[in-house]
């Protein structure tokens, strides 16, 4: 992502929730249709194409757990670090909705039905986007 898009997207962030309109949606997404859970790749995931590897990209992954964290805060904070640091942060989170997807970040859900799996997910994923951090 360039400097402009960072710059955009610290211009959107803002403290206050959007005005909720699952129920006019909920007919339309899955996860309220289903059980929710995803399938956890198996070691092939890839078929063979080549992970993430652009060499003047550095992605960060940044575990998110919870529903106790100011997303507008940590945004903000990861979007001026982004910016700052090129570096571009990669948000992994373990339930449906990170609450960060809304100002524009990269959302990658853990799925696995034990520790191990979820673990695995993630070590998928850090393959996948070429990252050695996450914090």
């Amino acid at each position: 992502m360039t400097d402009d898009d960072w710059s955009m997207i610290i211009t959107k962030i803002i403290p206050q929730n959007a005005e909720p309109i699952d129920d006019i949606l909920e007919d339309f997404d899955v996860r309220r249709t289903s059980d929710g859970a995803c399938i956890l790749p198996d070691n092939g995931w890839y078929s063979g194409q080549k992970a993430f590897q652009d060499p003047s990209t550095v992605c960060i992954g940044v575990r998110v757990d919870g529903d106790n964290i100011d997303t507008s805060d940590l945004s903000m904070k990861l979007a001026t670090m982004a910016l700052e640091k090129e570096v571009v942060p990669i948000i992994f989170s373990r339930g449906d909705y990170a609450g960060m997807e809304k100002f524009g970040f990269r959302v990658e859900k853990i799925s696995g039905k034990t520790e191990a799996e979820r673990q695995l997910c993630e070590e998928q994923l850090k393959h996948f986007w070429n990252m050695s951090v996450v914090i």
